[in-house]
């Protein structure tokens, strides 16, 4: 069985805290994050570039992206706002990847203090 999880300690805060527990964890919140270069392109051979440029542009807060390349004029004219900067808030490589992939959530639920995850 191969595996794409690298070499993570497995003695984490959380896993520690989880130890102390004589039950399963089960975390029904997890969120997962497309990543948007491969879905767009996903979407683009799919269905083509007409209908996957109109879906970037009509997705519920495309134009969070826009607002790095608006003036500041054209931000206060479209109500532009600036996207937030905790939606990604890491410098773990590991862990970005880790809402993006769903294996690699799963191999990492125990680093985590997590039994069981509902995505």
């Amino acid at each position: 069985m191969m595996t794409i999880a690298l070499e993570r300690p497995k003695k984490t805060k959380s896993a520690q805290i989880r130890k102390k527990f004589g039950y399963p964890i089960i975390n029904t919140d997890v969120q997962t994050q497309e990543f948007p270069p491969a879905f767009l392109d996903y979407l683009e051979q799919v269905t083509g570039s007409a209908i996957a440029e109109n879906f970037q542009e009509h997705l519920p807060g495309s134009s969070r992206s826009k607002w790095f390349k608006q003036t500041w004029e054209e931000c206060r004219n479209y109500c532009t706002t600036r996207p937030a900067f905790w939606t990604r808030s890491t410098n773990d490589a590991v862990d970005l990847a880790t809402i993006s992939i769903p294996k690699l959530l799963h191999e990492r639920l125990q680093e985590a203090g997590t039994d069981f995850a509902v995505v």
